[in-house]
């Protein structure tokens, strides 16, 4: 198997010929297979032995084949013999449903590259076959070489009665290294390794004086000091008296067999991209372990270890650089172990650890930080800087009877989801109460469907209004329960926790529908009101979805455009192929998609270019925040820009009181959603809302006046109290970070000054001087207060501070009073430039 650290290409655009009989199964690889452009496979599928001949016979020579065992005419090994027997040596890689280790070493003594468990992300699929076509190449050159051995002259070696060397041949010769002059009259002794004991020759001479032969392997020692292993045989020649004459030896050098049949065995127990053991070897040294502690005592932990982060890092810098990324955390990994522990890699960027001896807590803790640290240092690939680190769940077990090794696994498996949701890079032991808790969630999510079934679900819908107009542009269906007990649920109330796949298809089959039903009423009616419906992460990277989406969308969907997916940002990034997958689904049935909460994961440029979504969703805590934290206003300030750069529409979500909304008018947001401008509503209540609601136009006059350059008037507001309380929490000891000081170094003064110096209109002004006056005052006074501060004069310190309030009120007061001459101004200018061009007109 492949495991250089090379690039993985071909020059070409490689054949695969898929048998599947399977149409639904052979459709799914054809698209894993073909869905990149720059990683595809040119792809022909048979569905039986027949097939394949005929596609033979037309000319097809596949690269590589991608074998289901289990067809119409052939199952199970048979399968590979006769596929092998039509195509020669054509590499294999079988693809079948059966988890089976045996079944896995049979296939590939066969001849079988690789075997792949039915399932896998098409990345792996697509890596497997290119790792199967390169592996074929080398090997070829290696069945050349054996060829020509196997078919060269047995080593021959005669002795007389006393074992004194007579004679050899020239294979003899090629294989020790002695030559027939060196060896005759010599014992075969001086060909002994070392490797066998006394005992073991003893063995061989009683059997060859009873029985007249021996057969069996050696490991000799060549002239040259090398060890060399032989397949020997030892006949004893007797006369007509019946006693022996000579003892005749033939042996052939085995010892490549030997190796090809280690290597065989490695690679049937081993991760090939990274020479870890595999998931079947890694139990069969588990169960070896239980064992020991069974029969001695002591305590062993099963670590599950998943990678945060990884996925960012393949998407964004290619699979070689992912393969490199996990080649070097297996190397770091390896670093903090003993020679007894195991570290196996399950898959993706899924490891597992086995730790013997684990009786001492501290030195297990110790040992896990340890792994925690090395798999967080950066990563230097090529020019690059990566970062990724791990999530870790542990399972201890002490000899108690009925734990299996894949129940101990699985119990790290769920330690480890409670460790990424505590905020990962970090460990969590499993708990026995967790489990108990899990129970209860299937209970619960029992109760669910039961619910389902008995149509206590809602659609609540929420508008989203369109800032310049007063106008609702879209709505967003949002689940809700009618608990027969508990009354209106949200889904924050009774989806926490919900992961079963089956359940969160039925329930987004039973939402779609719905809103598929409502568009189309809304269509015959005239009402062109798109709807959004939300994706779970669960849905999200389940492969089946994006072909289950379309199923149900297609000729349902009365005009284009009219339905929008929102997915979470972190989700998407998360499983970024899995939503490439959807995007072009939701292309064909030209649905939008939607990022939401947008700047609350790893925003990325290229990772928006390489998406193309429709509209971006900010996260409602930035615009909580964003009229007291310059910060969170940055984010959304931002989020605007980014939308703005890559033709997308940005919605404020969250918006709760008329400041927000002022705010983001001021900004140049025009969309916006929260409980301000209307709540979630069902239906009937929303199709009166739709019928009477009045213009949301209070503050739509304000929409688009503000240019580029009086932004920091409009947000000077917020960075003044932003600025204040930095300044607060450095004095109190709370922040190490001191806001400047000098007048034109925030954001303001700076603002300020460049508009004083252009003397424009606003400048003229008496508050915009006042303005400036009072501006200096502040930053005087907070000089004064630092130095009180750093000489320790407490009271000195109290007063200034009181100062620096009543300055900061006074600031902010003015500073509204300013914003409302500039609309004025901005008023009357839009007003004379209408003018103009009517009269122009």
């Amino acid at each position: 198997m492949v495991t250089e650290m090379q690039p993985l290409t071909l020059k070409y655009q490689p054949q695969v010929l898929v048998v599947e009989d399977d149409l639904d199964e052979a459709q799914l690889i054809r698209w894993q297979l073909t869905e990149k452009a720059e990683d595809a496979f040119r792809a022909e599928v048979a569905a039986n032995l027949t097939e394949i001949s005929s596609l033979i016979a037309s000319g097809l020579q596949p690269d590589v084949v991608l074998l289901d065992l289990n067809l119409p005419d052939s199952t199970g090994l048979d399968t590979v013999r006769n596929v092998s027997q039509l195509l020669g040596s054509v590499p294999i890689v079988v693809h079948t449903g059966r988890d089976d280790f045996a079944l896995t070493e049979a296939a590939i003594e066969l001849g079988a590259q690789d075997y792949l468990i039915k399932g896998v992300d098409s990345w792996i699929l697509r890596k497997s076959l290119r790792y199967a076509i390169l592996r074929h190449e080398r090997d070829e050159q290696d069945r050349l070489a054996r060829s020509v051995f196997e078919h060269a002259s047995e080593a021959i070696l005669i002795t007389d009665s006393r074992g004194y060397i007579v004679q050899v041949n020239e294979a003899f010769t090629h294989i020790t290294g002695y030559s027939r002059e060196e060896v005759l009259g010599r014992t075969p002794s001086l060909l002994k390794s070392g490797h066998h004991g006394d005992a073991f020759y003893q063995q061989l001479w009683e059997e060859l004086q009873s029985a007249g032969q021996w057969r069996g392997e050696v490991w000799n020692r060549r002239k040259n000091g090398e060890l060399y292993a032989e397949q020997l045989n030892i006949n004893a020649v007797r006369d007509s008296r019946d006693e022996t004459t000579q003892y005749v030896a033939l042996f052939s050098d085995i010892t490549q067999m030997k190796e090809e049949q280690r290597s065989l065995h490695h690679k049937a127990n081993h991760d090939a991209l990274t020479g870890l053991p595999n998931r079947s070897l890694f139990l069969d040294r588990l169960e070896q372990a239980f064992v020991g502690v069974r029969r001695h005592g002591g305590r062993l932990a099963v670590v599950f270890l998943d990678l945060d982060g990884f996925k960012p890092v393949n998407d964004t810098y290619g699979h070689d650089a992912g393969d490199w990324v996990l080649q070097e955390v297996s190397q770091r990994i390896l670093g903090c172990l003993r020679a007894e522990d195991t570290l196996a890699r399950m898959g993706g960027d899924e490891f597992v650890l086995l730790l013997q001896h684990q009786t001492d807590m501290p030195a297990t803790l110790k040992l896990l930080q340890r792994v925690l640290s090395e798999v967080a240092r950066p990563y230097h690939w090529k020019e690059e800087l990566l970062q990724v680190s791990a999530s870790l769940g542990v399972s201890l077990y002490s000899g108690e009877t009925g734990v299996s090794g894949e129940s101990l696994m699985q119990q790290a498996d769920e330690a480890m989801y409670q460790a990424k949701n505590a905020g990962k890079n970090d460990f969590c032991f499993y708990d026995s109460r967790h489990a108990a808790k899990a129970a209860e969630q299937v209970a619960y999510e029992i109760e669910i469907r039961q619910a389902l079934k008995e149509q206590q679900l809602r659609i609540y819908y929420q508008p989203v209004i369109d800032l310049q107009s007063g106008q609702p542009v879209a709505v967003e269906a949002l689940l809700r329960w009618q608990h027969p007990e508990k009354g209106l649920l949200l889904p924050d109330d009774f989806m926490e926790g919900v992961d079963a796949p089956d359940l969160l298809l039925d329930l987004h089959e039973w939402m779609l529908d719905r809103v598929l039903e409502q568009l189309n009423t809304w269509h015959q009616h005239n009402l062109l009101l798109p709807i959004t419906i939300n994706i779970s992460p669960y849905l999200l990277k389940q492969s089946s979805f994006p072909e289950h989406f379309y199923q149900q969308c297609q000729n349902r969907l009365p005009t284009p455009g009219c339905l929008s997916l929102e997915v979470k940002e972190v989700d998407a990034l998360d499983k970024l192929a899995a939503t490439e997958s959807l995007q072009a689904v939701c292309e064909i049935l030209e649905v939008h998609l939607i990022l939401d909460d947008f700047g609350a994961g790893y925003s990325s440029l290229p990772f928006l270019k390489r998406l193309g979504v429709a509209e971006l969703k900010t996260e409602r805590s930035f615009i909580d925040g964003m009229l007291d934290s310059s910060s969170d206003l940055a984010v959304v300030e931002a989020s605007l820009g980014l939308a703005s750069a890559f033709r997308c529409r940005l919605t404020a979500k969250g918006v709760e009181n008329s400041q927000e909304c002022y705010l983001l008018t001021r900004l140049g947001c025009h969309q916006a959603q929260g409980h301000f401008l209307c709540k979630p509503m069902p239906l009937e209540a929303l199709e009166d809302w739709l019928k009477s609601r009045s213009l949301l136009c209070e503050f739509l006059s304000e929409f688009g006046l503000y240019q580029r350059e009086d932004l920091p008037l409009v947000t000077a507001a917020v960075d003044h109290r932003s600025w204040v309380h930095q300044l607060e929490e450095y004095l109190a000891d709370r922040n190490q970070h001191l806001p400047p000081l000098k007048l034109e170094a925030c954001r303001f003064g700076r603002w300020w000054h460049s508009r004083e110096s252009e003397q424009g209109e606003l400048s003229k002004q008496p508050v915009f001087q006042r303005l400036g006056e009072i501006h200096e005052q502040v930053h005087q006074t907070a000089e004064n207060l630092l130095t009180a501060h750093q000489k320790q004069q407490q009271a000195e310190v109290e007063v200034l501070f009181d100062q620096l309030k009543r300055l900061k009120s006074e600031m902010l007061k003015n500073l509204e009073e300013l914003l409302l001459v500039n609309k004025r101004l901005l008023l009357h200018t839009y007003r004379q430039e209408s003018s103009k061009m009517e009269v122009n007109e």
